[in-house]
């Protein structure tokens, strides 16, 4: 396989949006992509050559409240360590820019958490949190 390059830079709209549908993630707008780029706060891409193959961002309020987004590695890639070093560097940047006492949250796919508790994630419930939860909204943004 080809080296792959990791960079602190968001990628475009385009490939952003394209790698969610590759992977399976649902068709977005580039207008959608590019707002959900704008504001964030720390992206992680992969690339081989010109192809992205790998993205995740950190979205929140950039004190208290930091929240893992969009980890998605195309499948030819999984299971090559681009998940960890992606989610490595998220969680470093992070570590560099939050004040004590912040949290770090994200939403673990079934069958997922595993990868993520290596990295100090705690399984919810559990005897402090309750679920997380989340609501889809239901019109298609664009």
């Amino acid at each position: 396989m080809a080296d792959i390059i990791y960079t602190y830079d968001a990628p475009s709209a385009q490939a952003f949006a394209q790698l969610r549908e590759d992977c399976g993630w649902g068709r977005i707008g580039e207008a959608l992509a590019q707002k959900a780029i704008e504001n964030s706060l720390v992206f992680v891409s992969a690339y081989t050559q010109d192809a992205l193959i790998g993205f995740g961002r950190v979205i929140g309020d950039g004190a208290l409240n930091y929240y893992i987004q969009d980890l998605i590695v195309v499948e030819a890639y999984q299971g090559q360590g681009v998940g960890k070093t992606i989610l490595g560097r998220l969680l470093e940047s992070i570590d560099e820019n939050a004040q004590s006492g912040a949290s770090i949250g994200l939403m673990a796919a079934v069958g997922r958490e595993a990868f993520y508790i290596q990295f100090g994630f705690e399984k919810r419930p559990n005897m402090v949190y309750g679920a997380g939860m989340t609501r889809n909204v239901g019109k298609t943004v664009d």
